[in-house]
């Protein structure tokens, strides 16, 4: 027996939802350039969270923010993370926000 006081109501009611999947593709202009700036050793080598926040399932991420928070800084994440053009950040961007949507990280801009 369980007490109600100690339950995890909010976990048993997610309990047989269907969870959104998302297909890391890694072979990916935008996979390749989190791996070769350091992304993956913060979020994780399938961008799902570690150190760092999961990017996959943030959806109301813009190709303007996350090169924003790449270049900037955000939170815990400290300015100047990524080193490299601005077309390579916005191939990372648009790979990360593809993420979020639910696709296959091909790009989609928002």
């Amino acid at each position: 027996w369980q007490s109600v006081m100690t339950h995890n109501w909010e976990a048993i009611s997610q309990q047989g939802e269907i969870q959104n999947t998302v297909k890391i593709d890694k072979s990916a202009p935008g996979y390749k350039l989190a791996t070769e700036q350091g992304c993956i050793s913060c979020h994780g080598s399938n961008l799902q969270g570690a150190v760092g926040p999961n990017l996959v399932s943030m959806e109301d991420l813009t190709v303007k923010h996350v090169m924003d928070v790449a270049r900037n800084g955000y939170g815990k994440m400290p300015a100047g993370q990524f080193k490299g053009s601005d077309e390579k950040l916005k191939t990372l961007a648009k790979y990360i926000v593809s993420l979020g949507g639910g696709g296959e990280g091909g790009g989609g801009e928002k």
